[in-house]
């Protein structure tokens, strides 16, 4: 199959389509480099009630929300919701990347991070990870982060952490991060 290599991603572009990535400024990013994901076509929105154009569109490309890359091939992968990133130090992070890292971790039975004020003041913010174990787990946050570590970048680390018994959640099972604190 052609498209083996890009499984994961969310496909590509739609005929008549057209799908490109935009840092926070508004400038087209390179191949690889993560920024929002904005489309342009006849079929695309050219507004929101009373919310000015330039807020909901970058030029001519309406500004969908998702954040991810495209490769040099068009494929596009989505990494998160715009307004989930938590911004560390100018960086970028996932929680749903954090999130997977952690719930490979034998012990742990769910978990979902949120952006928390950098408790050393240096970074602005920082990744804070609520964790729920499994029924009679021992694990402790100390084995979840040398377990996780090889994993990612150390910027995306959590360096706040609580146990938590349950994570709240929509009817349809996604995780409702504006309920943590």
């Amino acid at each position: 199959h052609e498209d083996k290599e890009n499984l994961s991603s969310v496909g590509k572009a739609s005929p008549f389509t057209d799908i490109q990535i935009f840092d926070d400024r508004g400038k087209l990013v390179t191949p690889g480099e993560e920024g929002e994901i904005c489309v342009k076509g006849e079929h695309v929105t050219n507004g929101y009630l009373n919310i000015p154009k330039e807020e909901a569109f970058f030029g001519d490309y309406f500004r969908t929300g998702d954040w991810g890359h495209l490769t040099d091939e068009d494929y596009v992968y989505l990494a998160s919701r715009k307004k989930d990133l938590i911004n560390v130090g100018g960086k970028k992070v996932s929680p749903d990347e954090v999130e997977m890292q952690i719930m490979k971790v034998t012990g742990v039975a769910d978990c979902a991070c949120i952006a928390t004020p950098d408790p050393e003041g240096y970074l602005g913010d920082v990744v804070k990870a609520f964790i729920v174990k499994e029924e009679g787990s021992l694990i402790d946050f100390e084995t979840i982060r040398r377990q996780i570590e090889p994993q990612l970048e150390y910027y995306k680390l959590p360096v706040v952490w609580e146990w938590i018994s349950e994570i709240p959640k929509t009817q349809n099972g996604k995780t409702r991060r504006n309920l943590l604190s």
